[in-house]
């Protein structure tokens, strides 16, 4: 696994060690590496805080530190935390610095995403079975699904990000979990659920997880105006569902869509994203 780790990475790690701290890689980055996948981008945990870390890179970018988040050479270096609710559904109310690695990956959303790998003992630091499930291609929660989904609902339509990208199966308790708080996404900020059905659309799952959200109960609430102007998409929706289609394309259902935007939910997706 350390052989895939960029130099660039390893140094900026090597520097927060030389400075006294426990350094680990974290987030989707372990995720991948584990799947044969090159990661997107790469994500440091330390145990050091941010103006420890702000004095051994000064120039580093500080949007986000008031959650412990500095931007080093383009790669994100998260001081650990632990959180306190999420009264908003989407910001904890407190966030508290100098929390353990495995207090830190408690906070996370899913157990594949909560895995942290040991720079200095090279272990992999695995509390909650995220490479089992990896290797069963499941998704689920770290924790309780709905007290996941209650703090940030995005969370929600993450859950069929993964399911899109990897092609993996959410857990009994995921499942049900989406489909009784999928009313919740309407709290979301139309901005961040563009992000996160974009990532959808572009993804080798696309068609059948743009299926199952509607069958959910997701994408009516995610995309209300499209569906409430176009009743021959949401009716084609409906058959899609019905018949159990494993069509690639969303041509099937968008063909359909006579209303003034003209381009069903890939059309919503670019007024969103406008």
């Amino acid at each position: 696994m350390f052989r895939k780790i960029p130099g660039q990475v390893l140094e900026i790690a090597g520097a927060l060690q030389r400075k006294g701290g426990r350094v680990y890689l974290v987030g989707g980055a372990i995720r991948d590496v584990l799947l044969g996948v090159e990661p997107k981008d790469w994500d440091l945990g330390t145990t050091l805080e941010p103006a420890q870390v702000l004095s051994v890179f000064p120039s580093a970018e500080v949007d986000g530190i008031q959650f412990g988040r500095v931007r080093v050479s383009g790669v994100d270096v998260v001081s650990f935390r632990a959180e306190g609710e999420y009264l908003d559904r989407r910001h904890p109310s407190r966030v508290e610095l100098g929390a353990s690695v495995e207090d830190d990956l408690g906070r996370r959303d899913f157990t594949v995403n909560a895995m942290a790998l040991d720079l200095d003992r090279k272990e992999l630091v695995d509390p909650f079975g995220g490479k089992a499930d990896l290797e069963d291609r499941v998704i689920r929660t770290v924790g309780e699904a709905e007290a996941r989904f209650s703090e940030d609902p995005l969370r929600i339509l993450r859950a069929f990000r993964l399911k899109a990208e990897l092609g993996f199966n959410m857990t009994p308790e995921v499942s049900r979990a989406v489909r009784d708080m999928a009313s919740l996404v309407s709290s979301v900020s139309g901005q961040r659920c563009f992000s996160e059905l974009r990532a959808i659309l572009l993804s080798p799952g696309a068609y059948p997880t743009i299926v199952e959200l509607w069958d959910a109960g997701v994408l009516r609430v995610a995309l209300p105006e499209i569906f409430e102007g176009c009743p021959g998409l949401s009716n084609s929706m409906s058959t899609a569902v019905r018949s159990g289609s494993r069509s690639t394309s969303l041509q099937p259902v968008e063909e359909n869509c006579s209303s003034g935007r003209g381009n069903g939910v890939s059309g919503a997706l670019k007024e969103m994203g406008s």
